[in-house]
């Protein structure tokens, strides 16, 4: 019964795990997950093994081995002497040094202890191997460093996707270094069955803190503060230490913990271009720079190309007059409270007004005056030439009004005036008189004695009292006022109809 039970058991398993040889009792092994450090202590270190199937727990066949950035000067990281108790796909074999056990929670509980670190110098260009005791055969190997490794990234096709019995090629290599700053380690993508393709495409950091595994199903997370690879800029990391969580922005580069700009200091760094960086990605002559690439010039050909505007190609986006360019957009002038070039009364009238009396013809200030329309202001005193008075009136402070009549203003007259009224004429005779002796200035039957009492030349300014009166023979202030504020009238009031023009 026994038998029957064993038998089946050992078909099951040939159906899910690779078919295995008869002394085939470790070598379908990987090598999943390394850390050459902890926080840059390089003596804490950890190297997990996992199962590709069943029954290869008998490891005590087995070695790891490290190997310098040239492939030489191999050093034994631990040769098993024992096996570990369980196996299956995905079982794992956990072998850490001392110093690292004290920096998980819980603290780790190894299956093995490593005899030799993996030297520091050989942290940023390497290479791991999984081999037999006798190291002839390598069942898995892990490189690191990129370029930087030049050694051999060769071993056997057990566990590689090349067809047995041609051998396995594990390159290239993970691009990095191993790390070692942090709370992170390389680790392997792939399921628990997975071949190996390439290093460089097998592994990636661990997201956050690595998480080891023993035999026996333990887990034990790396848990130090602070921890680089979590994500989180921690107190004491900069981008040095850790530019896993505190990454330089594009354009710069880690310069002593502190990210500097790359942009000025001669040097066509990654991710410079024209335009992020013009001081040294300088575009050759005869070209542009758009969108960070050197092109034959564009602007200038006639036509509006996409990205073209006022502000960068003027040549074929134009502003039309009374625009100026503002940010890449034709905008108007007018408005602007200035006289800018182009504008005049007629297509700006608020920046170019006209001034008062005058209107815009073709976009130039004329007088109004004189072009035979009566215009808002215009009045008889300030444009007779468009406002002429009628008839029988005349201008007063713009206004045109009847006028008093200075021909005809009669009343009780001295015998001076025997018409009984003061024509045109004898109020001019008035006006110009002059005091004197001789014979009297008006003409024959106006006879006035002569002044009596005045002192020629002067006019007689001293008899300033009494009733209207020229028969003294003199025209005083008082006569004269009196004169000039009489109106055309007989003894009744009635207007004088007898008297001269």
């Amino acid at each position: 019964m026994n038998r029957i039970w064993l038998s089946a058991v050992l078909a099951t398993s040939l159906f899910s795990v690779p078919v295995y040889s008869a002394d085939t009792t470790f070598h379908f092994m990987q090598i999943e997950q390394v850390t050459g450090g902890v926080n840059g202590d390089t003596t804490a270190q950890a190297i997990q093994l996992r199962m590709r199937g069943n029954f290869q727990n008998s490891v005590s066949f087995a070695r790891l081995r490290v190997w310098d950035a040239q492939g030489l000067n191999p050093v034994i990281v631990i040769n098993f002497t024992s096996n570990v108790t369980f196996h299956g796909c995905g079982r794992r074999v956990l072998i850490t040094s001392s110093n690292f056990n004290t920096l998980t929670t819980p603290n780790t509980t190894p299956d093995f202890t490593m005899t030799n670190l993996i030297p520091a110098s050989y942290l940023a260009a390497g290479s791991i191997t999984f081999e037999n005791n006798a190291g002839t055969i390598i069942y898995w190997r892990l490189s690191w460093g990129g370029a930087n490794y030049t050694g051999s990234n060769a071993g056997s096709c057990t566990n590689d996707d090349s067809s047995c019995p041609s051998p396995g090629d594990f390159g290239p290599p993970w691009p990095d270094p191993l790390p070692s700053g942090g709370c992170q380690a390389l680790q392997f993508q792939g399921a628990c069955s997975a071949q190996s393709t390439t290093n460089a495409a097998d592994y990636a950091l661990t997201t956050g803190a690595a998480v080891f595994t023993n035999n026996a199903i333990q887990s034990f997370t790396v848990s130090v503060t602070p921890c680089c690879g979590n994500g989180v800029a921690e107190q004491g990391e900069d981008c040095s230490n850790c530019p896993a969580d505190v990454p330089c922005p594009p354009g710069t580069e880690c310069v002593a913990g502190v990210c500097e700009s790359l942009c000025g200091n001669g040097v066509v760094d990654r991710g410079e271009d024209c335009s992020n960086c013009p001081a040294d990605v300088q575009c050759p002559p005869g070209t542009e720079c758009i969108a960070g690439v050197c092109e034959t010039p564009l602007c200038g050909n006639g036509v509006v190309d996409p990205g073209e505007d006022c502000a960068n190609c003027p040549a074929d986006v134009p502003c039309p007059p009374g625009t100026e360019c503002i940010a890449g957009v034709c905008q108007p002038l007018c408005g602007n409270g200035v006289v800018d070039p182009g504008e005049d009364c007629a297509n700006c009238p608020a920046d170019v007004p006209c001034p008062p009396g005058t209107v815009c013809v073709a976009g130039v200030c004329q007088l109004l005056c004189g072009n035979g329309v009566v215009d808002p202001g215009e009045d008889c005193s300030n444009c007779p030439e468009d406002v002429t008075c009628p008839p029988g009136t005349e201008c007063i402070a713009g206004v045109c009004e009847l006028p008093s009549s200075p021909a005809d203003i009669s009343g009780p007259k001295g015998p001076g005036f025997p018409d009984g009224c003061v024509d045109a004429f004898d109020l001019g005779t008035l006006l110009g008189a002059w005091c004197s002796s001789a014979s009297d200035p008006d003409p024959p039957g106006d006879v006035d004695p002569p002044c009596e009492g005045c002192t020629s030349p002067n006019f007689a300014l001293a008899d300033i009292s009494g009733e209207f009166d020229v028969s003294d023979g003199c025209v005083d202030a008082f006569d004269l006022a009196k004169v000039l504020a009489e109106w055309c009238s007989d003894a009744g009031g009635n207007p004088c109809d007898t008297c001269d023009p």
